[in-house]
């Protein structure tokens, strides 16, 4: 190809070029971000506090009220080590669950520092809070979609 051809060659093809990326800027993004409607978004659920008193004594015969602050109407469940299943809690008013439980003779393994579970759940979403018995804190959970 001789030289004149060539620049022939390369003018059409820079006109070819410019004119494709100008019709691509025109025409917008090749994609858009898609915006998912507010009632499909995940809820967060969460857990603002989780308490049990009395917080110092548990020996049998004890009765320890558990209360948990979080999201409303939703189902609380307790996990007391050596208990079989998870207990439910009741919502007493909007986002507030309680639940008592007498700390027993046999099969309990409730002491001072044992982890105790509440597991906050609102159709698919789930958080989880932790206490350990016998400290102030709680482990606040926030959750969504699982």
């Amino acid at each position: 190809m001789s030289n004149c051809h060539f620049g022939r060659f390369l003018a059409a093809a820079a006109l070819a070029q410019g004119t494709l990326l100008s019709a691509a800027v025109q025409a917008g993004p090749v994609f858009e971000v898609a915006q998912v409607p507010a009632e499909r978004r995940p809820e967060v659920v969460q857990i603002n506090s989780f308490v049990v008193t009395p917080s110092d004594k548990y020996e049998p015969g004890t009765k320890l009220m558990f209360k948990v602050e979080g999201t409303a109407n939703s189902k609380v469940f307790l996990t007391i080590p050596g208990s079989t299943d998870p207990l439910p809690m009741e919502e007493v008013k909007p986002g507030v669950y309680e639940r008592s439980y007498v700390v027993k003779r046999e099969g309990d393994q409730i002491e001072r520092f044992t982890n105790v579970r509440a597991d906050l759940k609102r159709g698919t979403n789930v958080t989880t809070a932790t206490l350990k018995l016998g400290e102030p804190a709680v482990t606040p959970g926030q959750g969504q979609r699982k």
